[in-house]
């Protein structure tokens, strides 16, 4: 029976060594630590800081390296649940107090390397688990006991978001939409900022807590947890099962999607990755042998905590139809939107390339496809005609070879 199990649980596994995609041993060593104490490696999106700090029972410090791991210095004396970064590599790190269920901490940042600390907010009941979302913009999203703590300047001010539960993360899509999951009480999202909530429907009843993500290239909404992950095609309103293998989805500890629009996620039996979240490679061979504690990702690089240790390897993003290693995002606005027919995109263009701008709709079906040669970096704007479609949902893509952008577009009549 055993033995059974085993083959139908590697069912949807390809076992990959993938030699051209090596791991490398940073130069850096977490030291001894208690078995209550939980190590973490966080990086910003071009690798130019990696950060590594304990939470739970042990207390700092937070490591940080402005070398891509050569060399460390010590930052901040103290636990944390969290460090990200910002589009500007600016830091943020939630301190951790603890307090029963709760933890009691401030949110504090830094735009010198953590030579200074500026304490943006004291959470007087911060969720400990669930995180806190920094966009690449400076917007933050902090969840706590009684909702969410949001800030749309970098944390100098900040305002109060009632949800209807207790949240455990939130996203906030490209479209202006929040989705928040909660602890056992489903998902929802708002589409004025958490003044009013909708309940999302689908295959939601197996769903504990929960990553979400949106996808890069495609625009649709995951959401990833012990029940499985689930897949969004209409922003967020409603999400259906993906991955329905057992296996995978009682394995899951952290789950993300590159730049490149891979999917990946660790878990008590290794690192895995996807291009369609569907079937998994197993991509944890040259790694020690050990306890995988974390995961965090910049465009062109997983990172992992293992043992004491801290490995990364490039990230495999010739399956999703990107020839580079490193994918820029595009910065894209459609307006008017809602629209009746004809829309304008706006966007920046990174660098002088043949540009592709696929419409699909909800459904993944490609409705027009235009090819755009020889166009010069800086702003650029393009018509775009729905007449004769049906209302609803679409999703405009502009890729070139070093960088992708997704925009939702919605069609009214």
């Amino acid at each position: 029976m055993k033995k059974l199990l085993f083959s139908i649980a590697l069912s949807a596994i390809t076992l990959s060594s993938l030699l051209s995609q090596e791991w490398e041993q940073l130069n850096f060593s977490f030291g001894d630590f208690g078995f209550l104490s939980i190590p973490h490696v966080s990086v910003s999106p071009d690798n130019s800081k990696i950060a590594t700090f304990f939470s739970n029972q042990y207390g700092g410090p937070v490591q940080l390296s402005t070398d891509e791991g050569q060399s460390w210095n010590s930052v901040f004396e103290d636990r944390m649940t969290s460090v990200s970064f910002d589009g500007e590599n600016n830091i943020y790190a939630m301190q951790q107090l603890k307090n029963v269920i709760y933890y009691n901490g401030s949110l504090f940042s830094s735009n010198d390397n953590g030579q200074n600390w500026n304490e943006l907010l004291d959470v007087p009941d911060y969720v400990e688990i669930g995180g806190f979302n920094v966009i690449a913009s400076g917007e933050i999203y902090v969840p706590d006991i009684s909702g969410l703590k949001y800030s749309p300047d970098k944390g100098v001010t900040w305002s109060d978001i009632s949800c209807p539960a207790l949240p455990y993360s939130v996203l906030a899509t490209s479209s202006g939409r929040l989705i928040i999951t909660t602890y056992n009480s489903g998902l929802y999202y708002s589409d004025n900022n958490g003044n009013t909530w909708t309940a999302c429907t689908g295959d939601l009843g197996s769903i504990t807590f929960g990553f979400l993500r949106e996808h890069p290239v495609n625009g649709k909404i995951y959401v990833a947890s012990i029940g499985g992950i689930l897949e969004s095609t209409d922003d967020g309103q409603s999400f259906f099962l993906k991955t329905p293998d057992p296996f995978i989805t009682l394995n899951i500890r952290k789950f993300d999607i590159s730049s490149a629009g891979g999917f990946y996620f660790y878990g008590l039996f290794g690192i895995y990755e996807s291009n369609d979240a569907t079937s998994w490679n197993l991509i944890s061979e040259g790694l020690p042998t050990g306890n995988i504690y974390d995961m965090s990702m910049s465009d062109d690089h997983i990172y992992i905590a293992v043992d004491s240790l801290v490995y990364r390897r490039e990230i495999e993003s010739g399956n999703v139809g990107i020839s580079t290693s490193r994918v820029k995002q595009i910065e894209m606005l459609a307006y008017p939107n809602p629209g009746s027919g004809s829309f304008t995109l706006d966007y920046e263009q990174i660098s002088q390339n043949n540009m592709e701008l696929t419409i699909t709709d909800l459904n993944g079906r490609i409705i027009q496809n235009l090819k755009l040669k020889n166009t010069h970096p800086g702003h650029q704007s393009i018509s775009i005609n729905l007449d004769g479609f049906q209302p609803g949902i679409y999703f405009a893509s502009l890729k070139s070879a070093d960088a992708v952008g997704v925009q939702r577009i919605e069609l009214v009549k």
